[in-house]
């Protein structure tokens, strides 16, 4: 799939192995240098990098029996328990960040739907928040239970959405929007949310 769909970037936001149970299969050498081949693609790591939450590696994928490979950078989010939620918002804020707008991406936790979602629903956010769209978090949230059934697994989940959001706000546009995140604030308020 990624050398199929000329995937540029994979962010993953599970461990391999959480709580003592498998949550996905390492799928990439974890050295600098070292290769492996899985099934019938050959995956080297040309480059990985440890900081604070995250870890990067630059991969470059090759099918067995073709020329030309895939250069994929693999964002792994470290820091983001099964079924719960990052003790920050501004780590998922700097995730997305380092996502890229003008290429497909793969985001993946271990079933797909909770902190998958979460991020998918923040970033959707963000998007219509810079296109001056409005910002409706539960019909985002239904949008995108109607392409995956589950999305946003949970209360917390729900919660975060709305928390980092405001937080974005907040943080990057005090001025303007102001009068819009207090708005927002009272809406979760409301909701019994915090």
């Amino acid at each position: 799939m990624v050398h199929q769909e000329q995937i540029t970037t994979i962010i993953m936001l599970c461990k391999t192995s959480e709580d003592g149970k498998p949550k996905c299969f390492q799928y990439w050498p974890a050295e600098n240098g070292e290769n492996k081949t899985y099934g019938c693609m050959f995956v080297m790591n040309k480059r990985s990098e440890h900081e604070d939450k995250f870890e990067t590696y630059l991969l470059e994928v090759l099918p067995e029996g073709c020329s030309n490979s895939t250069i994929v950078k693999l964002i792994h989010m470290t820091d983001w328990p099964d079924r719960g939620v990052p003790q920050s918002g501004m780590t998922v804020l700097r995730l997305i960040r380092m996502m890229p707008t003008s290429s497909t991406s793969i985001i993946h936790c271990s079933a797909g739907i909770g902190r998958t979602g979460t991020v998918v629903a923040i970033d959707t956010l963000l998007s219509r928040l810079w296109k001056n769209q409005p910002l409706n978090v539960p019909q985002v949230v239904k949008e995108m239970r109607n392409q995956r059934a589950s999305s946003v697994q949970n209360e917390a989940q729900y919660v975060f959405i709305y928390t980092t959001v405001l937080d974005y706000i907040k943080a990057k546009l005090p001025l303007k929007y102001r009068e819009f995140a207090v708005s927002f604030h009272a809406e979760v308020k409301k909701a019994n949310m915090i």
